[in-house]
């Protein structure tokens, strides 16, 4: 147990998977350039490079496509596996062009010529200056979208699949908490088995 904790990230119950604990922030700026939440994910995951006990039970790799209510299609992609091409980006293509961030490309083709400011100094700049002009910032609604969005994409991976917004929110009954933990309690001892999802035939809850 004491391992899990020490080595939470790679144990699904405590990190919800690296797509709900690095990804959600790429699906986050897509809800946002779409205006909406997701309703149906399909998608694909797994493990093959990070396939030791050590790393716990979480895949290295997702692929979801997403789909809006307004028509969007989203195809979003994912891993943490060495030696690969790093790339953290999102690009919204439409009729009129592509943008991305600082850069639109097409009809009305734009470049951010300003300033480059570290964006964790700034998130913290805005938040303090929200606070202090009393109009204090509250994206609580948008950190709880994007946590679901992030969590229907796994939820699909797992299971193999479409799995529904309504769904997520109406229907089901998913506690990733282990039985073991349930029923013994949070105690430091030996780590109950926990075996990787095998992508297809996890039952959707």
């Amino acid at each position: 147990m004491e391992y899990m904790l020490r080595n939470w990230y790679f144990f699904v119950w405590l990190s919800g998977d690296h797509i709900v604990e690095q990804h959600v922030h790429n699906l986050d700026v897509v809800n946002w350039a779409i205006g909406s939440p997701p309703v149906e994910a399909l998608a694909v995951g797994g493990r093959q490079w990070r396939v030791e006990p050590q790393f716990g039970n979480i895949y290295d790799h997702f692929a979801v496509r997403y789909r809006y209510r307004n028509g969007a299609v989203v195809v979003s992609m994912a891993r943490q596996i060495d030696n690969t091409q790093p790339l953290v980006a999102e690009s919204v293509i439409g009729t009129k062009g592509r943008a991305s961030a600082g850069r639109i490309d097409g009809q009305n083709s734009w470049k951010w010529e300003g300033p480059n400011p570290n964006p964790y100094e700034q998130e913290h700049a805005g938040l303090i200056a929200s606070i202090r002009s009393g109009n204090p910032l509250n994206e609580g609604r948008q950190v709880a979208e994007a946590t679901l969005t992030a969590i229907i994409g796994r939820m699909s991976a797992y299971s193999g699949q479409a799995v529904s917004w309504d769904f997520a929110m109406n229907e089901s009954q998913l506690d990733l908490t282990p039985p073991e933990i349930k029923a013994g309690g949070y105690k430091l001892g030996p780590a109950p088995k926990m075996p990787p999802p095998a992508s297809g035939n996890a039952e959707l809850t």
